[in-house]
């Protein structure tokens, strides 16, 4: 059976079995194009064979979406066995274009086919000059990958971004005039299901009817803002009528955090170690979602999947300015709050206030939640986009 589009999965060190970003970016999207007539294929490393068969294979397998893993190692090696496994899988299933997210994918594919070949589709996951002088990479290393970046970039058949400043970005950097904005989304149907067991899930966590639950749904990276949200948090926990939610699969990271602490030792906080097919039920028992970031260049071409997750659950939304296009879809279709990362007197002033409303008006705005994630950020939006590619 010949192919629509082939995705190569290929990072540094992450996979689809350890990285929740990768199962919703990828797996999620190749799930919901094939379930809508798209023929797609995908060839991706693997740290954990079992975790891999739990989280993707057996769902693959009986979609009949034909798959191809290989060992994860070192980026050299990991490029050469994705070469291999496209190949083998070409053989049996040829595909007219090959998607990656980042230039070890266009390496496999050039590996695979230094001369011709399917056609590139290559997604901007952010920024990558911003993303480099964050990690001190030197002028020269830079300047070298720059070039290689917008080499790729204006070779590709089709480039998208998460946002529009990413668009702008490689319009500016690049000189790629044709980029189309795809943001992160989430498979809207799965968590909206998990609105139907809300009042059990707050039972279970011993949540009344009348309580404003606040919810993180995340890691502990540096750039989440943890102890910023916490801090927050903090100014609020002698309210009766606030209580915290914590969903998190790695939930030893937390421990140290002495307002995390304080926090739950009051019994306002709770700490679930929730695994993906759970988010939708936990996301849906809260009523507010906090997504904080630092106002940099790198988050202003991000497009954070948690937003999607927030919304699609109905959950009304506390978010920084500056947070790639979120801002202005939370302003625009009034659906939460936009707050610095750092708390003040008068952020938490207005962050009162917004709790009273979303308390007085807590359905509307479940309501315009999910309507923004139907229309803005569920992946069938863009199934249009992907046929348009294919039939030209």
């Amino acid at each position: 059976m010949a192919l629509d589009l082939t995705y190569l999965l290929l990072d540094f060190g992450l996979t689809i079995d350890n990285s929740p970003v990768f199962q919703s970016q990828v797996l999620d999207r190749l799930i919901v194009q094939h379930k809508n007539g798209i023929d797609v294929g995908l060839v991706t490393t693997v740290q954990d064979g079992r975790r891999f068969e739990s989280v993707a294979g057996i769902r693959l397998r009986d979609l009949e979406i034909p798959f191809v893993t290989v060992p994860d190692g070192r980026i050299s090696t990991s490029i050469l066995r994705v070469a291999r496994g496209f190949r083998r899988l070409q053989r049996h299933h040829p595909a007219r274009f090959v998607y990656a997210r980042g230039l070890p994918g266009v390496a496999a594919l050039k590996l695979a086919y230094p001369i011709g070949g399917p056609r590139l589709v290559y997604d901007h996951r952010g920024d990558y000059p911003g993303e480099a002088v964050g990690r001190g990479t030197n002028p020269v290393q830079r300047r070298i990958m720059s070039q290689i970046f917008g080499f790729v970039t204006r070779r590709a058949d089709y480039v998208s971004c998460v946002s529009t400043h990413g668009a702008d970005l490689i319009r500016r950097e690049w000189r790629r005039s044709q980029v189309d904005v795809i943001p992160s989304c989430v498979d809207v149907d799965e968590f909206m299901s998990g609105a139907r067991e809300r009042t059990e899930v707050r039972r279970e966590l011993g949540i009344r009817d009348e309580d404003l639950l606040l919810v993180y749904s995340g890691g502990t990276p540096v750039y989440a803002c943890i102890d910023q949200t916490l801090r927050y948090w903090d100014a609020l926990a002698t309210r009766g009528d606030v209580k915290f939610l914590i969903l998190s699969h790695i939930p030893g990271d937390w421990e140290h955090r002495p307002v995390f602490q304080r926090l739950r030792s009051s019994g306002v906080l709770q700490l679930q170690s929730a695994g993906r097919t759970a988010v939708p039920s936990y996301l849906a028992a809260a009523d507010i979602g906090f997504l904080l970031r630092e106002k940099n260049r790198v988050n202003l071409a991000a497009s954070p999947v948690k937003f999607a997750e927030y919304l699609a659950a109905g959950l009304a939304v506390v978010t920084s300015p500056g947070l790639g296009d979120v801002g202005q879809l939370v302003q625009e279709r009034q659906l939460g709050l936009l707050l610095p990362s750092e708390p003040n007197a008068d952020a938490l002033s207005r962050l009162e206030s917004f709790l009273k409303s979303v308390t007085a008006d807590r359905q509307h705005y479940s309501t315009r939640a999910k309507r923004a994630a139907r229309e803005v950020l569920d992946w069938s939006q863009y199934l249009g986009k992907w046929r348009r590619l294919f039939q030209s």
